[in-house]
């Protein structure tokens, strides 16, 4: 998995052919996202801070499991 610049965040994976987006928290925990699109990882990856990325257009929007 590779790691992001991020406070909260210490690693993130994404399965395009399962549209799956895993991220690993720097605090332990680790959450698998369900129907991300190559579309939505990629402004993820860009967004000037992962978390509140994560907070405001992932969580919510997309099922999620605790892995």
């Amino acid at each position: 998995m590779p790691s992001v610049s991020s406070t909260a965040i210490k690693y993130v994976a994404f399965s395009n052919k399962q549209q799956t987006l895993t991220v690993t928290f720097k605090r332990g925990g680790r959450y698998i996202y369900k129907g991300v699109s190559a579309e939505v990882f990629g402004l993820f990856l860009a967004a000037g801070s992962k978390g509140r990325f994560l907070n405001h257009s992932i969580k919510g929007s997309f099922p999620y499991e605790r892995a």
